[in-house]
């Protein structure tokens, strides 16, 4: 507290840091000093007389007893800074904002306020900033947190976004903080929030990798086209020709440029008649109960330590999480049947994230989310299924500090010292999303060293070891085509997703990719939940009975069921629940090249594997194009495609070296600072 204000200076959670420390522990201290430490603050109590020395230390040990959050980090798995949460239930996010009666917390990358939440919809009122108008009107306080961008990097505007959701609460229920503020002595010119949340009255939080902005929105069917009038459907589902699904700058095509001027959002600044949209592939989970108490006190603490780093007096603390520690018969799926809709999955979760000091000033950096993934690849049995924006991993590199690719390697090697069925799927997006050539070069360069390219990579190590990589691991990327006024059109369907599923009884979920970013704790600030199944069933894993969690399992069904095309029709009764088996892990792959084939021959696409140096781009994209010398041909030819699946490139631009050089501004940070 202020002494001469008795306003609140800075609320000290108790967190798996907390310390209550007396002369006993510190020498230095006299008799009538307390000090109270916890991840971010120091506060020392000076007491007038013994009475008052040892009323401080009994009600401080009385606190450290019955804390809700209270944890020793030593104990978590992950290390982690939440424990393990039991019973937590896999929700639905509709009605979620509609349903919150006292906070919405909310953090981004980056946040549209005028995005739609129901689609196809011309409703005003389904607005985001309108639905979150709505409830500050009605009481409910909303705190958005937003990372700030560098102005000469990126057009988001974060300026504009905070001040379009101000503005929608004439009460100031609504308040926004845009953070890092960039300067060159914290290195935040460097690194960003990038993760991704909305937390509901500390009770229901949704985490993934979706940003609330254009460009995002998108469901199975991955639309390329988007008119008043569609030429052609893809899917069974009808449209209404009234209304659109992407409206303004909500249509993106990412690979031929980056929005600007979103303060009109309405305008389109691609030409829909003419350029197909990139469909969004990108994955979420919302977690209820406790664990969505523990992605509160996460928000909580970057928020407190934001307002002081940043100095907002007209911001206030939040320090209501306490009041909730004795509410535990409000966490009963009973409480919230309104919200569900279907039969949810029981299920174990615990928050992990990536943090250190310049992004939240912890007095020590976090990286919980990628001991996760080396134990959870570690303690595999059966298989692994990874969906990420970026796979940069690279064993034994003067840049590259992840041991993910490593951890990869030894599990296969042991699999085949054993000779175990064991299987390893990556999707990731077929090109780096971006319009910026050096942008693309570098991403794509560091990916590419990861998979095949150099002694370092993962397939050159396997081979060197007398491996068959392709025997493990095998790496997919997402394509659609469709109908554009009358011409066939085909586009990547960028995998945005930062998902792991193991043996059907694990996952991980969150903002975090794989590369040192997200991983190192000490750079982007990132949050995940690891689930673990409760509910069980029975299942064949190569003709083996095996137990596997119902939530996990049927998350990985749906997404290859996607992939394969068999979600809502399966004419060839195709049995994606075992992906294990030589039999489906070979038509799998099958599916990914045949589709890769037909694509080549009718678009003549890039990336490719037909193409391995520069001077071979002419060449190929010279070729004579089905859909260019026979439509109706190409047309019937598409017509066999399955689904979404095509081969991930591995071999493309092999023999180049395309670093962009250390006279490009990507050249510099690739090197040193995004990988």
């Amino acid at each position: 507290m202020h002494r001469d204000t008795d306003q609140l200076a800075f609320p000290i959670l108790v967190d798996h840091g907390f310390m209550v420390l007396s002369n006993h522990h510190n020498t230095a201290m006299t008799n009538s000093e307390i000090q109270i430490r916890n991840l971010q603050e120091t506060l020392t109590i000076k007491c007038e007389n013994p009475h008052d020395y040892e009323q401080w230390m009994e009600s401080l040990n009385l606190l450290q007893e019955k804390a809700f959050c209270f944890e020793n980090k030593n104990d978590t798995r992950f290390h982690s800074f939440a424990q393990i949460r039991y019973n937590q239930l896999g929700l639905s996010m509709e009605k979620a904002i509609l349903l919150a009666k006292e906070e919405i917390f909310i953090t981004d990358w980056w946040l549209s306020p005028e995005i739609m939440l129901i689609r196809p919809n011309d409703d005003a009122t389904m607005r985001l900033d309108n639905l979150l108008g709505k409830k500050a009107a009605d009481g409910v306080r909303i705190y958005v947190m937003i990372s700030k961008e560098l102005s000469f990097v990126s057009s988001r505007n974060s300026s504009y976004t905070k001040q379009a959701l101000i503005n929608k609460s004439k009460t100031g229920n609504i308040k926004v903080i845009r953070h890092p503020n960039h300067n060159r002595i914290n290195n935040t010119l460097l690194w960003s929030h990038n993760e991704k949340s909305l937390i509901i009255d500390q009770k229901i939080a949704f985490i993934g990798g979706i940003d609330l902005c254009f460009g995002r929105w998108d469901n199975e069917f991955h639309r390329l086209v988007d008119l008043d009038e569609t030429i052609k459907q893809v899917g069974e589902e009808s449209m209404d020709t009234n209304k659109r699904y992407f409206i303004g700058k909500d249509y993106v095509n990412i690979y031929e440029g980056q929005i600007d001027n979103v303060e009109r959002f309405g305008e389109d600044f691609i030409d829909r008649k003419l350029v197909p949209r990139t469909p969004w592939h990108d994955e979420a989970l919302v977690v209820f109960g406790e664990v969505a108490r523990d992605a509160a006190r996460h928000f909580i603490q970057r928020w407190n330590i934001h307002k002081v780093s940043k100095n907002l007096p007209m911001i206030h603390h939040i320090h209501s999480f306490y009041r909730r520690h004795d509410d535990k018969e409000e966490l009963t799926v009973n409480s919230w049947k309104e919200f569900l809709e279907g039969h949810p999955c029981q299920i174990n979760a615990q928050c992990v994230r990536s943090i250190g000091p310049w992004s939240a000033s912890t007095r020590t950096t976090e990286t919980s989310i990628l001991n996760a993934y080396i134990q959870m690849i570690d303690g595999a049995e059966h298989f692994i299924f990874i969906e990420n924006e970026f796979f940069v991993t690279v064993a034994n590199d003067s840049f590259i500090e992840n041991p993910v690719s490593e951890t990869l390697y030894q599990r296969i090697v042991r699999a085949h010292r054993l000779r175990e069925k064991f299987r390893i799927y990556i999707v990731l997006p077929l090109l780096p999303g971006s319009d910026n050539v050096n942008i693309v070069q570098a991403s794509l360069y560091f990916i590419m060293r990861s998979i095949a390219k150099g002694d370092n990579s993962i397939f050159k190590r396997l081979e060197k070891a007398g491996i068959q990589p392709n025997d493990y691991i095998s790496f997919f990327g997402l394509r659609q085509y469709d109908i554009l006024m009358g011409r066939l059109v085909t586009e990547i369907i960028f995998v945005h997703s930062k998902l792991m599923i193991v043996d059907d009884r694990m996952a991980i979920c969150g903002s975090a990719n794989i590369n040192d970013r997200s991983l190192l704790g000490e750079r982007d600030i990132e949050l995940c939940v690891v689930i673990n199944d409760i509910e069980e069933e029975q299942c064949l894993f190569n003709g083996r009975s095996v137990r596997v969690g119902k939530f996990c399992s049927s998350w990985h069904r749906r997404l290859f069921s996607m992939m394969l095309g068999t979600m809502g029709h399966n004419e060839n009764n195709i049995d994606v629940t075992d992906p294990v088996s030589d039999q489906f892990y070979n038509y799998f792959r099958e599916v990914a090249h045949k589709n890769t084939l037909i694509y080549e021959e009718t678009f003549g696409v890039l990336p490719t594997n037909c193409v391995r140096r520069f001077d071979q781009i002419t060449n190929y994209t010279d070729k004579p194009k089905l859909k260019d010398t026979d439509p109706n041909q190409a047309h019937e030819k598409l017509k066999s495609i399955q689904g979404l699946v095509v081969d991930y490139p591995i071999y493309f631009l092999d023999e180049e070296n395309y670093l962009p050089s250390l006279r490009t501004r990507e050249g510099i940070s690739y090197r040193f600072f995004r990988n």
